[in-house]
């Protein structure tokens, strides 16, 4: 597990502050001695994500996230712990120490794959530039309104019409297959022959926020191939839910206009940046996902959804859209003209016009409610009352009673019912919701305490305490083992008694994430540092518990067993005089305390 010496990760995290680190990624402010802030990693609209700086921790009470500066970049920036260390230090100005036995194993294809996307970038903007198997692409382009400027500025390129180009060109530069195959540039067919997944396509490469290539784009320049638009797909470091396209140009806008306008391709971003429109980025399909909106949440709090019309009116969409306002952003939806995109408002009738639509913007809800009155006549009684019941099963998700209040007005005023009526209709709906949720709820709490019985808090407690507290681990270790602890918290025991050095970062990427959110629950439960005698204390309970339930186990055991048989007696004997040294180390263990 080990792979930075453990004297230079402590010495990292006593000199990096964990709440200017996550700063950079949730807008924190102070709260008693902790900061608080709306969690990266769930939508919320009340904060519950908290940094103790006194104790260099995080833990968020809605999700159970948690843990130091170093699994926090695991976490939010899907990196390595070896990657999450190396990050940690550049951005500290800390210099690695000489002869840090990196993991290679871990980092070789993560690294890789990032270099040979670089490389590929290089590749495809060359031909772009100055190949003639690129002619066509130029054309298009330059229909577009591309030129050389941006072939540069947006590292725009092409991949040709060839089945093995790129993966000769990475071969010949020392790339092994298992790189190329895991980067998704390249892909292996049924026959085991290995051949270009990009091929006369214009390629458009995929940036996250730090400005590394993780993937590409390609757009089909004949109408044969299929699909129009080819994404990479999923690897180490690229995930098509988790990026927003044009995220590396967009960020530094998103926090000085605290909006951000969301469209749907990659021309769409680049004609709006061209033009002087900055704060935009692409969810690279139409439906948004939790984690582009956690992205969002980083920088802003305000989005406009930008789509063309048939887009921004399906199911998916509006469940992207959902997902925005649940997590608190305020949603306003940029209503295009039929048949046309961004891209093309902008190009040809430029900036100006495109922010004339977005004044115009209607707020989610507006446009939500319009949705539905438009998909019915509202010219017969029975048209009407089918629009206001589902105006009414949508107003019913509001927990704003303003709002709620506002639309409903407006719904009665379109459906010729009686506002009055309408409400009585939503409190049945809501009455309805809560129902099933405090069912749900009693379902949770009563599976939780199946699960979580007094005797694991114990565990949690005093696991919590050895893994927080490095330097008292070794003394109290020596008294326990690891079947001490029970089924459920047994393995975390596990991997902290196979490195008992082992600083927290590591201990935590070893296990998963529930067991990671009751660690650091009970780490943030503890209102002051863990002392030795309350982890001394804890120690002794623990070991006389164990004591207690072999005991019993022998006890059972005992009666268990046949009386005539002299083999059986002798056993018998064997366990008694193990009851009876039990029995001693428990008077001793009760003694201690």
């Amino acid at each position: 597990m080990a792979t930075f010496s453990r004297e230079f990760i402590n010495r990292l995290k006593q000199q990096i502050d964990i709440v200017d680190i996550i700063k950079n990624y949730v807008d924190l402010k102070k709260s008693g001695k902790n900061y608080m802030g709306l969690c990266p990693f769930h939508q919320e609209k009340t904060p519950s994500f908290s940094v103790n700086p006194e104790k260099q921790f995080y833990h968020c009470f809605g999700c159970g996230a948690g843990g130091d500066v170093i699994n926090f970049l695991m976490e939010i920036d899907s990196l390595s712990f070896q990657e999450a260390v190396k990050h940690l230090a550049s951005s500290g100005g800390i210099e690695l120490p000489d002869g840090s036995k990196v993991d290679k194993s871990a980092l070789k294809v993560r690294e890789g794959i990032f270099a040979a996307n670089e490389l590929a970038a290089k590749f495809y903007n060359y031909l772009l530039k100055n190949n003639d198997c690129a002619a066509e692409a130029r054309e298009y382009l330059k229909t577009r309104g591309y030129h050389e400027e941006d072939y540069d500025n947006f590292k725009l390129g092409y991949s040709p019409d060839s089945w093995k180009s790129l993966y000769k060109f990475l071969s010949n530069r020392g790339f092994s297959q298992k790189i190329l195959l895991k980067s998704g540039l390249i892909g292996r067919s049924q026959k085991g022959n290995l051949y270009d997944k990009f091929r006369n396509r214009i390629i458009f490469p995929i940036y996250n926020h730090r400005g590394e290539i993780i993937g590409f784009g390609g757009r089909a320049l004949s109408a044969e191939d299929e699909p129009k638009y080819l994404n990479s797909p999923e690897t180490k470091i690229f995930s098509k839910k988790k990026i927003l396209y044009g995220i590396n140009w967009a960020k530094n806008s998103l926090r000085q206009s605290q909006e951000a306008i969301i469209m749907e391709g990659y021309t769409d971003v680049l004609t709006a940046r061209k033009k002087g429109i900055k704060n935009v980025v692409a969810s690279l399909g139409t439906a948004l996902t939790a984690e582009q909106v956690r992205l969002l949440n980083r920088y802003t709090d305000k989005v406009y959804i930008a789509y063309d019309a048939d887009a921004a009116g399906n199911m998916a969409t509006l469940r992207g859209l959902e997902i925005c306002r649940k997590s608190g952003l305020k949603v306003a939806v940029i209503e295009l003209p039929a048949d046309t995109d961004p891209d093309e408002i902008i190009s040809q009738e430029g900036a100006a016009k495109f922010q004339h639509y977005q004044n115009q913007a209607k707020d989610l809800i507006s446009y939500r409610l319009d949705l539905i009155l438009a998909e019915h006549s509202l010219q017969s009684p029975a048209a009407r009352l089918e629009a206001a019941r589902e105006g009414v099963k949508f107003l019913a998700t509001l927990d704003d009673s303003l709002v709620q209040e506002t639309y409903l007005q407006v719904l009665a005023e379109k459906t010729s019912i009686s506002a009055e009526k309408l409400q009585e209709e939503i409190q049945k709906q809501r009455s309805i919701k809560t129902t099933t949720e405090n069912k749900n709820f009693n379902r949770q709490i009563k599976k939780s305490k199946q699960k979580s019985p007094k005797a694991l808090q114990l565990d949690w407690k005093l696991l919590a305490g050895l893994i927080y507290n490095e330097g008292m681990r070794q003394k109290l270790m020596s008294a326990l083992k690891p079947e001490f602890f029970h089924s459920e918290t047994i393995e975390l025991a596990r991997v902290l008694w196979s490195d008992p050095s082992a600083p927290t970062s590591e201990i935590l990427a070893e296990v998963d994430d529930d067991c990671q959110e009751k660690v650091s629950r009970e780490i943030f439960a503890w209102e002051k540092k863990y002392t030795q005698e309350e982890l001394v204390e804890l120690t002794r309970r623990i070991k006389q518990r164990s004591i207690a339930e072999e005991i019993t186990h022998l006890i059972n055991l005992l009666k268990s067993l046949p009386r005539e048989e002299k083999e059986v007696n002798l056993k018998a004997n064997d366990i008694l005089l193990y009851y009876k040294k039990l029995l001693g180390e428990e008077r001793r263990s009760r003694n201690e305390g």
